[in-house]
């Protein structure tokens, strides 16, 4: 199962409808109650599920004689026929669940989500044993039965996978030891929404408001339009951290302790090379390029403050002013517009991708619909598992932002609805860097087919703006937290004792190096404790890497150079479906500085438009 976690960082909306050549009658609905999915290639129904939960418990009944006959082509034929049928299923399972509870919070979808977690634990533990087996088999004969057999062709990519990642896994029952820690190494995360679901501060006055300082509150207001109650919202928000950064250090220490212990139990020198590894198949110290990339082109991201300078009509820029909102043009999009850019803005990647991409918009696959229960901030994009769909949950609100984050769900889902048939991966895990560079390649794409239609100078600016601040957000912003986690996990591997005013100080000298031209106060070096994703894990390392494959195939694509539209089909034909080798299959080294170097060239396109425009 896969969450994508994507910020949202827009505060504007822009009007759209004279920029489409659209039909007056438009082949999708207005009314968002329609968008609800079909979950029909996961379960038919609920008794469906219930029985597929009693059809694995008695197939688990026959691992162990499964197990014991694998030793030769049929039996392992057999053993991964076996596998990739009950962990499809389970994960279905799971998959369905989850849906099922985001959109509604009812206690049976819970109690089905848990269902299908605890399946695929115990299938996952049990078939660690089978995948040792097939670790100890000759990987030479192996390889021969995968190239002349078109039956192994199926479970290809599964069998690489487990020679791939051979050297970083144990003995079977010491691996169930590994998998059972990764468990528990989510606790800090789990403390830290509760903890932060209830810690609230005192109340503010903003003008006629009385404000409670929590977390709610500080995003509700952090992009307020009036510069000084925006600038007292943050910075009394960041002095109430302040006060919580020790209880903060300890659940983010915790975690990296974990990772960190998690690494090295599968022999990498760290826990960040073990992720960027395991999960993507990037080599050891490959987050370092990125690093590398902004630090040689520092001047780019000096051009951008000075740029939002001027767009706010300051002569003095404040780090508190990159929260400030973008143009406002008060006017919307509703979501059969949304639907409509989807597909003109993916012209780029060929007629035949629209025409598949328009069935798949009307096939029921997104749950948009703003129903009871439903967590309206929560947006994913799951995998094509078995033979079921991918699906998307997202909420809208007739914002570019929400047209946006359409755009890039439908790149990412074609792409998974692209593989071929039979070649469908029968696990939920994602190649983390890959998903999420596809979602940015189409909001690069939703971005671009706006700024082209554009009616006016004010649109322009407005777009121009929204998309910078994008690729800022997620490029800029999370170079910089990988490099003091990097700094953090250093000190973790010397046994230093760190502390919350460690950590702050810390973060504050890198936002000094960063952003060496704005002005700063004290308490913005507790702005790392807003940031949720790194008291899970260290997944938002992958975001700026994705946004770098993404700016590349958009710079390919805007070029002319046809290059660019494997992309779209590498997913489920490469031999390890893992970031990697599908960037790798697509022409892209993401070993390379070359692909971060696409994000500043990228970056320095847009503000030239920019500055030609005010």
């Amino acid at each position: 199962m896969i969450q994508l976690l994507i910020q949202k960082v827009f505060a504007f909306t822009i009007l759209i409808t004279p920029l489409l050549n659209v039909p007056a009658q438009s082949e999708f609905s207005k009314d968002l109650k329609d968008y609800v999915f079909n979950l029909n290639s996961l379960f038919k129904n609920r008794t469906d599920f219930y029985k597929t939960e009693t059809y694995i418990k008695n197939e688990l009944l026959k691992f162990e004689e499964i197990n014991k006959s694998l030793n030769d082509k049929e039996s392992l034929l057999k053993g991964l026929s076996y596998m990739y049928d009950l962990r499809s299923k389970a994960t279905n399972m799971a998959q369905y669940g989850f849906l099922n509870l985001r959109t509604n919070d009812a206690k049976e979808n819970s109690d089905m989500l848990e269902m299908g977690d605890a399946l695929l634990t115990e299938i996952n533990a049990k078939f660690s044993a089978i995948e040792e087996k097939i670790r100890q088999l000759d990987k030479n004969e192996v390889d021969k039965w995968l190239k002349n057999d078109n039956r192994f062709k199926k479970y290809e990519k599964r069998i690489n996978k487990i020679y791939f990642k051979a050297e970083h896994l144990l003995p079977s029952k010491e691996q169930k030891i590994v998998e059972s820690f990764k468990q528990s190494a989510k606790a800090p995360y789990r403390i830290f929404k509760e903890f932060r679901k209830i810690n609230s501060g005192p109340k503010i006055t903003l003008g006629n408001e009385e404000v409670v300082l929590n977390f709610d509150s500080f995003n509700n207001f952090k992009r307020h339009e009036d510069k000084q109650k925006r600038e007292k919202i943050i910075s009394e928000y960041f002095k109430f951290l302040g006060t919580q950064k020790e209880v903060y250090a300890k659940l983010l220490l915790e975690r990296i302790k974990a990772d960190v212990h998690l690494g090295k139990l599968q022999k990498f020198d760290n826990g960040m090379d073990a992720l960027w590894y395991m999960l993507d198949g990037m080599p050891k110290g490959s987050y370092n390029k990125m690093i590398d990339a902004v630090k040689k082109n520092s001047e780019v991201l000096q051009r951008y403050l000075k740029l939002k300078a001027k767009l706010l009509g300051l002569n003095e820029f404040s780090y508190y002013d990159f929260f400030s909102p973008n143009a406002n043009i008060d006017k919307q999009i509703p979501i059969n517009k949304a639907m409509e850019i989807a597909i003109k803005a993916s012209k780029p990647l060929g007629i035949q991708y629209q025409k598949k991409l328009k069935k798949r918009l009307q096939a029921n696959l997104f749950h948009i619909a703003p129903t009871e229960g439903k967590d309206k901030y929560y947006y994913g994009i799951f995998p094509a598992v078995g033979n079921g769909h991918s699906y998307t949950i997202m909420s809208y609100h007739n914002s570019i932002d929400d047209s946006s984050a359409l755009t890039g769900a439908t790149s990412l889902m074609m792409a998974w609805e692209n593989i071929p048939e039979g070649m469908t991966s029968d696990t939920g895990d994602d190649p983390g860097i890959f998903a999420n560079g596809l979602i940015y390649l189409g909001n690069l794409l939703h971005d671009d087919y706006l700024l082209k239609t554009s009616k006016s100078r004010q649109e322009r600016i407005a777009i121009l703006s929204a998309t910078l601040e994008r690729i800022w957000a997620r490029f800029y912003r999370y170079v910089l937290i990988t490099e003091w986690e990097i700094e953090i996990q250093k000190a973790i591997l010397k046994n230093e004792v760190l502390s919350g005013i460690d950590l702050s100080k810390m973060y504050y000298i890198l936002l000094k190096k960063y952003y060496r031209n704005a002005k700063f106060t004290e308490e913005a070096s507790y702005e790392w404790m807003t940031y949720r994703v790194p008291f899970y894990s260290f997944e938002h390392q992958f975001w700026p890497a994705a946004m770098a494959g993404a700016a590349t195939v958009f710079n390919k694509l805007k070029a002319g150079d046809s290059s660019g539209l494997k992309i779209m089909d590498v997913l489920g034909t490469s031999n390890l479906d893992m970031t990697y080798t599908l960037f790798k299959d697509a022409g892209i080294d993401m070993t390379s500085e070359e692909p971060y170097k696409q994000v500043t060239q990228l970056m320095t396109y847009l503000m030239d438009l920019l500055e030609e425009e005010i």
